[in-house]
């Protein structure tokens, strides 16, 4: 059942009963009438009317609120602000509210629910009355008329406030005392309506007093003239953003303030202010332009790029027609367009404009604007500058026709196809290698041009559909004439702008050709590999013989022939040295140079390739008849002063290939080489074993010499010992002192040439002696050695740091001397040192033990190192550090015994570093 209430509107402008009407029509039902004789008020809860009818129906509306079943009928009246200047607020008594326009929803539905609200209050009340007429049923009827008044007040949409003035003793007003407020006020400023009476307006807002509102309430209360504010801020007052309108009026010695909150309002223009400004911003960041034409094409409004583009305001295009901006020429496109659009068409066109820096291209679509009854009031047009676009597209169609150029030329064969499988695209290549014979296959099917493709290549083309790419850099294609090509093939998926696979690619390349080059590359490698190791053992080559197995197995092997044969100049003839064949041909053999063909190309120091023997007159035809040999190739032992030729032989007729020959004149030559550099060889050696010989003789003199000088000095040594005993035996006393220091000075000096003479004997034997080689451990040779020394080192400190050493191949005796020297060298040249330092330590390389002594003793100017291996070569006097000179020497001559080598590092006062080097193994390093 509808439990909505009936209103009726008696209203004499049909306009505003409309808007009334769709105001009220979701919550009431709404009748409307334009006469007092169509009044029907038995099931209307209200009437709203307007002044005009008021003021001519006066009575007739005063009559039916006094009629006994609509004594309570309540009326609102809605007018214009202007029109109740007219009129008193509340004419007669007959209207019981008024609304102004324009109207307002929410006011407007407020003000019809409070008097429909009061209405239902009055018939309880006059339905109360009847019943008792006591003075008790008067209060309680008027106690129910406040709590009417106060209910109407709460829920009224606009704010009612009652101020009672405060004034001093000479009659001025100091602040105002709350009488009564009602909700919406107290929604307004935040206070409780309860706690807020008598409550001081000054203690509650006392920013109020600074304000003209505060001002005009004193002005009503003292004159009791109305104030008016309708647009007024009260944020600074209440704290948050408010605005009022405030309707000030004088009841007796209060004042009344009527409050309609305008915040949402003020708060919508603003935004609407905001949105418009975004908008305008928007227009100006976009790219495109939007504008509205009226009925007569005219501009109403211009928004975007184009309106700065063309150097004028926005306001310039207002009022004007295409025509009228650019031109009859020019506007035509336009206008034609804007007619269609006119007649109710979504229209889409292009147009362009030529100007120095080239065409601009320009697309524009109109869009009607529609009234309510479906008529055509105008036309909102989008533009977009569309250059760019246009010049990619440009760009796009020169792409495409170039890739479908760079295609068809494309060594590769090229088919596109559709996720079915059909024919989009082809090549000619494609067309031509697969021998299609019809000229288009476009949009045929892939096996329905090749009905017997094998079962691999449709697995291979699923994949393809699935996003998998699959090639082959070598691939076998037979064809239905039994021909076989190699191919080089990928298929795989192309996809759509939206990312899906369209379809597949196919690239397919016959590469016979390739494989041929290739087959050709991989045999010449094979052949120079053969070509390089053949040079090589050649280089190392010291026998004639071994060069001719060489020469005439490489001959053969290096371009395929069935035999081969090395030949020398010898005497006039030729002397087929070697030769390696499938069966025997002229081993062993002389020909006069004259009478066979290795000889002409030795005296014609040029190659030769005969294809068939028999029909060549440089070919001794009886000699070649009971061989195999057919065809022939020759080439010169050193072009430029042959010695000799080598010849390859073919039971078939063959003719090699110019880098065939290369290859076996570039073997010649190399034989050549070796040859030369084995006769070379066996000079040398000749030369070298005789100098030998001499020098061993000689050295083994110099050694005779040496040993026997050595030894025949001990005996004058011995005389000269045995003088001065006998005459410090004898004469010892007869003797003066000078004479005594003399004899001192002679026994000195004797036993130190002993020394000499014993250390140069001990040279001697080890450069005699024949080196005994075992596997010896140097960490007990050294200790041997170290601990021999400190035995006899009693009188200082010496701090030892040896590292663990390895195991070499040398002789013990020999080897141990070489420590004996290094160390007992480390420990007397660090006397001057309170604790001297010594460190023996070894490196490693390819082959070799490095070994080193270093020490912190005085060291030695390394201008002089050069000295420190010779014979009798010392670098400190005598006086300084005893010795015989004869050390180092002994020590580099044992290393050398060893395939080593012995060098010294110091500083003057920064000590010195010895190094020797012994091989790894026992086996000589050359």
């Amino acid at each position: 059942m509808d439990n909505k209430r009936a209103i009726l509107l008696f209203v004499s402008q049909k306009e505003n009963a409309r808007i009334l009407k769709d105001l009220l029509l979701q919550k009431y039902h709404v009748d409307i009438c334009g006469s007092a004789e169509e009044l029907d008020t038995q099931t209307h809860g209200l009437i709203i009317t307007d002044l005009i009818m008021l003021k001519q129906h006066s009575k007739v509306l005063e009559k039916l609120k006094k009629t006994q079943n609509s004594s309570v009928l309540p009326i609102l009246l809605a007018t214009a602000r202007n029109d109740i200047k007219i009129a008193s607020p509340f004419p007669g008594e007959v209207v019981d509210d008024l609304i102004f326009m324009p109207f307002e929803k929410t006011e407007l539905l407020a003000r019809v629910k409070v008097l429909l609200r009061n209405r239902e209050l009055s018939v309880i009340s006059s339905m109360l009355e009847s019943c008792d007429t006591s003075l008790e049923h008067d209060m309680q009827v008027l106690k129910n008329s406040e709590q009417r008044f106060r209910k109407s007040q709460d829920i009224s949409p606009e704010g009612f406030t009652i101020l009672h003035p405060l004034r001093d003793d000479e009659g001025q007003i100091i602040d105002f005392a709350w009488v009564y407020q009602n909700l919406a006020i107290a929604r307004i400023n935040g206070t409780d309506p309860q706690k807020a009476v008598g409550r001081k307006l000054l203690d509650l807002f006392p920013e109020h007093k600074e304000t003209a509102i505060y001002q005009a309430y004193i002005q009503v209360a003292d004159t009791g003239e109305t104030q008016v504010f309708d647009d007024v801020y009260v944020g600074e007052i209440l704290k948050v953003p408010t605005w009022l309108r405030l309707e000030i009026v004088s009841i007796g010695e209060d004042i009344a303030i009527y409050s309609q909150n305008l915040t949402e309002r003020k708060k919508a223009e603003m935004a609407l202010v905001k949105s418009e400004a975004r908008f305008r911003n928007i227009m100006a960041s976009m790219n495109d332009t939007v504008f509205t034409l009226d009925k007569d094409q005219r501009h109403t409004g211009v928004y975007g790029p184009w309106v700065e583009k063309s150097g004028f305001t926005p306001e310039f295009f207002l009022g004007k027609t295409a025509r009228e901006i650019m031109g009859a020429e020019h506007a035509k496109v336009h206008e034609k367009a804007n007619i269609k659009a006119m007649k109710g068409e979504f229209v889409t066109y292009e147009w362009s404009v030529n100007s120095k820096s080239g065409t601009q291209y320009y697309q524009t679509t109109l869009s009607p604007i529609f009234n309510e009854n479906r008529e055509v009031e105008g036309l909102v047009g989008v533009g977009r500058d569309i250059t760019e676009i246009r010049k990619a597209e440009k760009a796009l169609m020169h792409s495409h026709e170039l890739m479908q150029y760079i295609i068809e030329h494309n060594q590769s064969a090229i088919a596109v196809h559709d996720r079915n499988l059909n024919y989009i695209y082809v090549s000619q290549r494609y067309l031509d290698d697969y021998r299609v014979k019809e000229k288009d296959i476009i949009g045929k099917h892939h096996y329905q041009v090749f009905p017997d493709i094998p079962e691999k290549w449709r697995k291979v083309h699923q994949k393809a559909l699935e996003g998998i790419v699959s090639r082959s850099d070598e691939d076998l294609f037979f064809r239905d004439d039994g021909a076989i090509d190699w191919t080089r093939w990928e298929c795989r998926p192309w996809h759509e702008a939206d990312g899906s696979i369209g379809g597949i690619i196919i690239y397919t390349e016959v590469i016979n050709e390739q494989k041929r080059k290739e087959e050709e590359i991989k045999k010449l490698n094979h052949r120079l590999e053969i070509l390089i190791d053949s040079i090589q053992q050649l280089s190392s080559a010291q026998s004639l013989k071994v060069v001719q197995d060489i020469v005439a197995k490489s001959a053969r092997k290096l371009i395929g022939a069935d035999g081969a044969t090395l030949v020398f100049k010898e005497n006039g003839h030729c002397f087929y040295a070697n030769e390696d064949a499938i069966q025997p041909l002229w081993k062993g053999k002389r020909f006069r140079m004259d009478s066979c063909i290795s000889g002409w190309v030795i005296q014609n120091k040029q190659p030769v390739i005969i294809e068939d023997v028999f029909t060549d007159n440089r070919i001794p035809k009886d000699v070649y008849k009971p061989t195999f040999v057919k065809s022939l190739a020759m080439v010169p032992l050193n072009v430029a002063e042959p010695i000799g030729a080598i010849g390859n032989y073919w039971e078939e007729f063959c003719t090699p290939t110019e880098t065939e020959m290369q290859l076996l004149q570039t073997l010649a030559n190399a034989a050549a080489r070796a040859i030369e550099n084995i006769q070379l060889y066996n000079e040398l050696e000749d030369r070298v074993n005789i100098r030998t010989e001499q020098l061993q003789l000689v050295n083994k003199e110099l050694e005779t010499f040496t040993y026997s000088v050595s030894h025949d000095l001990k005996a004058p040594l011995r005389h000269i010992n045995g003088f001065v005993d006998l005459l410090n035996s004898k004469y010892k006393d007869d003797l003066p002192e000078k004479a005594h220091h003399y004899l001192d000075t002679i026994s000195r000096a004797s036993s130190q040439m002993g020394i000499l003479i014993e250390e140069l004997l001990q040279f001697s034997r080890t450069g005699r002696r024949e080196v005994n080689k075992t596997q010896l451990d140097m960490n007990l040779l050294v200790k041997e050695v170290s601990d021999i020394i400190n035995t006899g080192v009693t009188d200082r400190k010496i701090m030892w740091n040896i590292q663990h050493l390895p195991r070499v191949y040398g002789d013990y005796m020999l080897l141990k001397q070489v420590w004996v020297n290094l160390l007992e060298n480390a420990v007397k040249y660090t006397a001057k040192k309170k604790i001297a330092k010594i460190s023996i330590d070894y490196t490693q390389e390819d082959h070799f033990f490095i070994f080193s002594v270093i020490d912190n003793g005085v060291g030695f100017d390394m201008e002089y190192a050069h000295k420190l291996f010779g014979v009798f070569q010392r670098l400190h006097s005598q006086a300084e550090f005893e010795g015989s000179g004869i050390g180092l020497a002994n020590v580099q001559r044992i290393v050398h015994k060893h395939m080593g080598r012995v060098w010294a590092e110091a500083k003057p006062g920064k000590g010195a570093k010895f190094y020797f080097s012994l091989p790894k193994s026992g086996e000589v390093i050359q």
